[in-house]
């Protein structure tokens, strides 16, 4: 994928650590239907290559609304991983909702509690 060529709109982030982030965006190219994804940065200031939420299989036109279901957050129940809701395209005009769970590598999660 090349990113220079892309529009990334980044609609929410979350930040269960210390200066770690997970950003979850739409991504619109020219040359590809609009999808969805994330990128994680590390305390340490490494950044991930995309991740994909959501592949688009449908041209969009200008005025179609996005982003009114995005959002990233921190799971409440281990504190370490990530949800991510975001949009892509479906069929003309229209628009899916997907999520991931993103979990770290590394990172100790606390226990559940029910």
């Amino acid at each position: 994928m090349n990113v220079a060529a892309l529009i990334l709109c980044v609609t929410v982030q979350a930040v269960p650590l210390p200066r770690a982030i997970l950003i979850g965006f739409g991504i619109f190219s020219p040359s590809a239907y609009a999808s969805s994804g994330y990128v994680y940065r590390s305390p340490f200031g490494v950044t991930s290559a995309i991740g994909t939420i959501g592949t688009g299989d449908a041209p969009v036109t200008v005025g179609d609304r996005w982003g009114d279901y995005t959002t990233t957050l921190v799971d409440p129940l281990d504190g370490a991983s990530f949800w991510s809701v975001q949009m892509h395209a479906k069929a003309e005009r229209f628009w899916e909702t997907a999520w991931a769970k993103v979990e770290l590598p590394g990172v100790r999660r606390r226990a559940a509690r029910h």
